[in-house]
């Protein structure tokens, strides 16, 4: 009885993990450029490609136009596992490592050498 009970209960595991390693992975994916723009066009072309190179295991859910709030909101959210990547501008990038900041400054750098 003992060894019908361990191999139901080995049964029910593998069917478990077989039915785990097929789902898909969602990325949930911010960013403040509303659908239709071009930043939306270019994480969407991504997400389809992903999707594709994946066989379907691998897609992004994608929150345009603020969906998930400005970008000191998707920090935050990023932080505490609610969000797990975005698109930043240069503000968003700050946040996270002020010291990127430093590439808005105009007239910087005024030539490649």
């Amino acid at each position: 009885m003992k060894i019908r009970n361990l191999l139901t209960a080995a049964a029910f595991a593998l069917a478990s993990l077989s039915a785990a390693a097929h789902a898909a992975t969602e990325i949930k994916f911010a960013i403040l450029a509303p659908e239709g723009t071009g930043w939306h066009k270019v994480v969407s072309a991504w997400d389809k490609e992903l999707s594709e190179k994946t066989q379907g295991r691998v897609k992004l859910k994608i929150y345009a136009g603020g969906a998930m709030g400005d970008e000191q909101d998707i920090v935050r959210k990023m932080r505490i596992g609610q969000v797990h990547a975005a698109g930043f501008t240069g503000m968003g990038l700050g946040i996270i490592n002020p010291a990127v900041r430093v590439l808005e400054l105009p007239m910087l750098i005024t030539s490649y050498a």
